[in-house]
């Protein structure tokens, strides 16, 4: 119901209903290794000076100092 790229071909014909035609297919095709992607990127910034500077500033911007 809520993955509907997800049915068979015998069920895109008995409910009347092909992917890609009649409804769109997935806007991320795999879902799984889009993430496992992103995660890399993501991770591997982790130590830079340039994420330690964004994160310094953010602190600043948004935390009370009492």
């Amino acid at each position: 119901m809520h993955e509907p790229w997800m049915m068979s071909g015998m069920e895109q014909e008995m409910y009347n209903c092909r992917i890609g035609i009649d409804y769109p297919g997935p806007v991320i095709p795999d879902i799984k290794e889009s993430y496992r992607h992103a995660s890399s990127i993501l991770w591997s910034m982790k130590g830079s000076k340039k994420v330690k500077e964004e994160n310094d500033w953010i602190l600043q911007k948004h935390v009370k100092k009492r």
